[in-house]
């Protein structure tokens, strides 16, 4: 990945994003190190009602699914911020996670594939043989996208506490991405586990680009939605991302 130097401007629009939500500002902060446990519990209760992941689990006990979602979110903020500090991002305090990439074949433990490994962990085998099987024509829908759009940013993760919903973190997240992505001339990619979040991103401009399921199942979607850049009048400028930070600093 090769990272371009940031123009002033740039500067001032990457050092704070600020949402007008009811006259409050929203803050979006890269995940620190202390942070990563904070922002995997967060993920962890955020999906803890995705359908994919309720039908893995559905004859575990309810100990052992939590555990199998705050390590897999544990790994994929630990990956994400380790490429970039950028990639990893929290509002407010961890009431809402984001994980995003400039790779185009996914997030740091892509969707399906990151459950899959893990879920061999704690006995998932019926659904980690379906998932595995599954994954192929999961990246074949993605290349497919990516041939077509060539400049993608690729959202992997977006949750926020069930709790602070409806309050527009997860749109000053979303933005996050987006003002770069109008910025640079990306279109942004996202992968959706989940039928419920589908209006969330039409709201913000994504469309449905390509779409599976599971078993056959239409109630166990991965869909594929892409939003293609927004004209903004400005003069077009590369994608600034800044270098993640060290493995040591890692908490376990």
């Amino acid at each position: 990945m090769s990272v371009a130097p940031m123009p002033m401007n740039e500067r001032r629009l990457y050092r704070k994003l600020t949402v007008n939500t009811n006259q409050q500002q929203i803050n979006i902060r890269p995940i620190i190190k202390g942070a990563i446990k904070e922002g995997a519990q967060t993920m962890k209760e955020a999906y803890s009602k995705n359908s994919i992941l309720e039908w893995c689990g559905h004859k575990i006990d309810e100990q052992r699914q939590s555990r199998f979602l705050y390590t897999l979110f544990k790994q994929v903020i630990n990956k994400a911020s380790l490429q970039s500090r950028d990639f990893a991002v929290q509002a407010e305090g961890c009431k809402g996670v984001m994980v995003w990439s400039t790779n185009t074949e996914g997030c740091p433990g892509p969707c399906l594939l990151g459950i899959a490994k893990l879920a061999g962990l704690i006995g998932w085998t019926a659904a980690l043989k379906t998932l595995v099987k599954l994954q192929p024509a999961i990246d074949k829908m993605r290349k497919k996208v990516i041939f077509k759009y060539e400049r993608c940013l690729t959202i992997g993760y977006i949750g926020v506490l069930p709790q602070e919903q409806r309050k527009g973190l997860g749109s000053a997240l979303l933005q996050y991405v987006l003002e770069r992505a109008d910025v640079s001339h990306y279109t942004v990619l996202a992968e959706i586990t989940d039928q419920k979040t589908i209006p969330f991103f039409e709201a913000h401009g994504f469309k449905i680009e390509q779409k599976t399921y599971i078993n056959k199942c239409q109630d166990l979607p991965v869909i594929l939605m892409v939003r293609t850049p927004i004209e903004t009048g400005e003069p077009l400028q590369p994608l600034y991302v800044r270098p993640g930070r060290r493995d040591s600093n890692y908490i376990l």
